[in-house]
């Protein structure tokens, strides 16, 4: 994950992970949630299973729920 202020911020894949792999082509639809620190918002999260970013998606932050401060 990015920040809007450029921090980088790993996320730990050692949790549980949702679902399985997306088939090429395909979608799906639901929710994620990541947790940051209540300063910071998230301004794009990466799919970078190695080295290189494979997909990108911007984040608008206006519509973030359970925001604690």
């Amino acid at each position: 994950m990015k920040t809007a202020k450029g921090k980088i911020i790993k996320v730990d894949d050692s949790l549980a992970t949702f679902g399985n792999e997306i088939d090429k082509d395909k979608t799906i639809k639901g929710k994620a949630y990541f947790s940051v620190n209540a300063n910071e918002k998230v301004s794009e999260i990466e799919y970078k299973p190695v080295d290189d970013v494979l997909a990108a998606w911007k984040i608008n932050n206006s519509t973030m729920i359970g925001v604690s401060k």
